[in-house]
């Protein structure tokens, strides 16, 4: 099945939190959670923006390592996320003005399948769907069923 190759986050200024997430998945496939187009309201200029808009993208065999969250000071709605691969990649992405609704999700070294959330206009909670997957050899001799590797003799 299809895993997530790559996320697109918007984040918003006033309340800061995170406005939307687009997945991008391994086949092609697109979702978005939130809102990915909207004005920011920038609260020392007393103007509008686009939101801040960070794009990111797993590589080939990459697996979570760390998946953290973290509420608004209301508790409303998402205003960070912190993911770490197993190749070294970190995205960083909000403010996390309240520790004490910081979560850790344990994510096993799994690759990251999607996400389950609670959304309207914005986000509200998200958390990790994971699986553990096997990587087939590169090579077109390898077929990957049901996670796992067979290798295809020609007949």
């Amino acid at each position: 099945g299809a895993i997530v190759g790559k996320l697109t986050v918007w984040v918003s200024n006033f309340p800061r939190s995170i406005g939307g997430i687009s997945v991008t998945f391994s086949d092609d496939y697109i979702v978005t959670m939130g809102r990915a187009s909207f004005a920011s309201f920038d609260n020392q200029t007393l103007t509008t923006s686009p939101p801040e808009r960070i794009d990111f993208e797993f590589e080939k065999n990459d697996r979570l390592r760390i998946f953290k969250i973290c509420s608004t000071e209301d508790g409303k709605y998402l205003a960070y996320v912190s993911i770490s691969t197993t190749a070294g990649n970190e995205l960083e992405v909000g403010a996390c003005l309240d520790p004490a609704s910081t979560q850790e999700f344990d994510v096993s070294d799994g690759v990251l399948a999607g996400f389950v959330a609670l959304t309207t206009t914005s986000i509200k909670s998200l958390a990790p769907l994971t699986r553990q997957k096997r990587f087939c050899d590169d090579g077109e001799d390898w077929t990957e069923i049901n996670d796992r590797c067979y290798y295809n003799s020609g007949t």
